[in-house]
């Protein structure tokens, strides 16, 4: 019955019916409005966002693609074949114009509004560039209408009641002049288009692959698994403590419950507690409270700033709290996750496990900030389609205060619009809250966090060494004393910079202190070892290590050492320091260090606003008890609101609502939440399991016999476990972008015990 192909083994009619009814479900589970415009100008890109393949050009390359696969015609003839249709086998630009030509002509759409779904379909095969740079060769559309087998359309057109001709089209493309219409409409973007624009392009994306790789019974997890009870459970079996900060978890966690009772149409909460006061468990608590009680809410999305702590949080949930290890239920979600998506025994090949783990279909996925800020703000169509499942759901943002400052005016606009618009609820959880949000546009579930914060009395902040910089040597001399004088506590060391952190390292073994070295100098697959040991050791240990282990980590020390820090990064510091109050007064220093060169190893991380006015708050100052830690913090995060700009918020607020994707992306101002520094990546050969897999990966890159599609999935497999022995490190321009250290290689480029033996002469680095 039906003439053309979408797919080696689909045809095209059936393809586009599939991706119609599945983006259809996903866009009425997302309560969006009442607007029957949008419902509308969805099903025609969705039913015609293919309308291109129907033409005899993308039929005949079609073709020569399965013989090429298939091995029936050869690379020179299939070169040959490809070079002789040139652009006319591309279906995108006319699909683009068929659906503008639809909604305008026979739906009586606003050019703006027709000139959006145009540049979505444009772009479903491709990533999002500026919408008013978009370019069109129409004589070349004009060609490829006139071979477009369009019975096959017809069925299309009788399903939505339109008649059409290709005759009566291709005389809409001989006057149709897209500039004309992009210099008119690109005058009245607004913000708002850029979230609509977004929402389409991560429905029509998602739709035409899940008819691909699921099928045409796809929907989204809409579990309702996971009860509303299930931590208050949890919690009657966690052994009683008689000490503050116990106390202060149930006074914490009860105040919270009573707030999400009592709470009516607020959309973005905070929890603001101290280190050790148990957020996890509250944030969780809450999260589930507020999706049993507001309508629509169907996921919880825990979002954290690292990959080292997301294992953890993980273990708590599958392991503890929820028990399963059901995909569709619990769901981890990060670059080094392998993809095995578990439901019910039932079993998922590899191209259909990544598609559900990477476009979070599950009850309560575990992720990094990156992958949820780089869903919202980005460009890039793989990361656009997670957009369809952040829809009704409550998202917790653990460790915000790790955003950087410049993006704080930007989250906030984009928090408060999505919160209305996409039905989402926004809990923002830290020990140090910043100025995001004004008291007036957030609701803080933990009202008495003040008493909390005020009544601690676990550690003493010693900031007497603060105002004289002094050497690595000498630094270390301090602390070689306080191993002696103390060889019962344990002691962390936090230092700013890999290459210091490694040389204190170095100075305490020559010195004959053994230590315990973190940084992301050593492959995640030992640093994750590693932090595991520290958390289940039960004996003295002396760490030394880089930032890493500031935020979210669950680690305890008697005594912490830190290079010179902005006051947030002190308190989270810390947070590192006799979290369970069990071991009477935990002691915090900090010191100013600086390299041979007199250069602050501070000042290699961080911005000297935040540096200076951290000294101008502490440098009257010599001992600081926990318990004024609340009003410093809010003094300090008060003093930089003031003192920094919102340049760069206000830079990418005017692109996006000019939908100028290119420009806030990939422009030298660009968002990106981990700065863009040229970086290689070395994979390090430390073990037999690591040369096997290099092995594979040169067995995998050569191997032709493997069809294309599933050459580069095992590749994208085997790389993710390959990550596990992979390390970033500094580039020059003239140096490549990957290294292999061979165990041969060992001695001479990678210490077993510091990482990555770092040039001399390299630029320092950080984390």
């Amino acid at each position: 019955m039906y003439q053309c192909k979408s797919h080696p083994d689909k045809f095209l009619v059936d393809h586009l019916f599939h991706v119609r009814n599945i983006g259809l479900n996903l866009f009425n589970a997302m309560n969006y409005g009442e607007d029957s415009t949008i419902t509308k100008g969805l099903e025609i890109a969705l039913l015609f966002h293919d309308f291109g393949k129907a033409s005899t050009y993308f039929q005949e390359y079609l073709r020569i693609n399965i013989g090429y696969e298939n091995n029936t015609i050869g690379s020179k003839e299939f070169l040959q074949k490809q070079h002789d249709l040139g652009n006319r086998k591309q279906h995108g630009p006319i699909s683009a114009v068929y659906c503008y030509y639809l909604l305008s002509r026979k739906f009586h759409f606003d050019e703006k509004l027709s000139y959006l779904f145009f540049f979505v379909v444009k772009r479903h095969h491709s990533n999002l560039q500026n919408a008013g740079e978009e370019v069109i060769y129409e004589d070349e559309l004009i060609e490829i209408a006139k071979t477009i087998i369009f019975d096959d359309i017809q069925f299309l057109l009788s399903e939505i009641k339109i008649a059409d001709t290709i005759e009566e089209f291709i005389t809409f493309l001989e006057n149709f002049r897209l500039n004309r219409i992009i210099r008119k409409v690109r005058k009245e973007f607004t913000i708002n288009d850029y979230f609509l624009v977004n929402l389409l392009f991560s429905i029509i994306v998602r739709a035409d692959k899940a008819d691909c790789i699921i099928g045409d019974n796809y929907r989204p997890v809409t579990n309702d698994t996971l009860s509303s009870g299930i931590v208050d459970e949890f919690k009657k079996n966690l052994p009683f403590i008689d000490n503050t900060i116990f106390s202060i978890r149930n006074s914490a966690y009860t105040e919270v419950n009573e707030s999400i009772h009592n709470i009516t149409n607020e959309k973005i909460f905070s929890i603001n507690l101290p280190t050790g006061a148990g957020k996890t468990l509250i944030a969780i608590n809450a999260a589930l409270k507020l999706k049993n009680k507001t309508p629509g809410i169907d996921r919880i999305i825990y979002c954290l700033p690292f990959t080292s702590v997301i294992d953890q949080t993980g273990d708590i949930c599958r392991n503890q709290l929820f028990k399963t290890d059901n995909s569709d239920i619990v769901l981890l979600h990060h670059h080094l996750v392998e993809f095995e998506y578990k439901c019910n025994n039932f079993e998922y090949d590899d191209f259909q496990s990544e598609f559900l783990i990477t476009n979070w279909d599950s009850e309560f996925i575990i992720t990094t900030f990156y992958q949820f800020l780089h869903s919202i703000l980005t460009h890039l169509n793989k990361n656009v389609r997670k957009l369809v499942s952040l829809n009704n759901a409550v998202i917790i943002m653990d460790e915000v205060q790790t955003i950087p400052q410049k993006y704080w005016k930007l989250i906030n606009n984009v928090f408060t619009f999505i919160s209305n618009v996409y039905n989402i609820r926004f809990i923002l959880v830290t020990a140090t809250l910043p100025l995001l949000f004004r008291p007036d546009e957030i609701t803080e579930l933990a009202p008495l966090k003040e008493k909390y914060f005020t009544s601690l009395n676990r550690i003493i902040l010693n900031v007497t060494h603060i105002t004289n910089p002094i050497g690595l040597e000498e630094f270390v001399d301090n602390i070689i004393k306080q191993v002696k004088s103390n060889p019962e506590k344990s002691i962390l060391i936090i230092l700013n910079t890999i290459k210091s952190s490694i040389k204190v390292y170095t100075l305490l073994k020559e010195n004959g202190i053994e230590s315990l070295y973190l940084s992301t100098n050593i492959i995640p697959k030992e640093r994750f070892d590693r932090i595991d040991k520290v958390k289940k050791s039960k004996k003295r240990m002396i760490v030394v290590s880089t930032q890493l282990v500031e935020a979210g980590v669950d680690i305890d020390f008697d005594i912490v050492y830190r290079d010179f820090a902005p006051l947030d990064a002190i308190f989270q510091t810390c947070g590192r320091c006799n979290r369970n109050s069990v071991k009477g007064k935990g002691i915090v220093y900090i010191f100013l260090l600086e390299d041979n060169n007199h250069r602050k190893y501070c000042s290699y991380v961080y911005d000297i606003v935040n540096r200076s006015k951290t000294l101008d708050i502490l440098k009257s100052k010599s001992i600081i008890e926990e318990k004024d830690f609340y009003l410093l913090s809010i003094e300090y995060y008060n003093a930089i609101a003031e003192l920094k700009g919102d340049s760069d918020s206000d830079f990418l607020l005017k692109e996006l609502s000019g939908l100028n994707y290119k420009n806030a992306f990939t422009s030298g101002k660009c968002f990106q939440l981990i700065e863009a520094i040229p970086k290689a990546t070395a994979f390090i050969a430390v073990d037999t399991e690591a040369e096997i897999l290099w092995n594979k990966f040169q067995e995998l890159m050569v191997n032709t016999k493997i069809q294309r599609y599933e050459k580069k999935m095992q590749i994208r497999k085997l790389l993710r476990k390959m990550g596990n022995y992979m390390i970033s490190i500094r580039k020059l321009p003239d140096e490549k972008n990957f290294y292999y250290v061979s165990p041969g290689q060992l001695e001479m480029e990678y210490n077993q015990e510091t990482g990555f033996i770092l040039d001399n002469n390299a630029t320092d680095c950080f984390f």
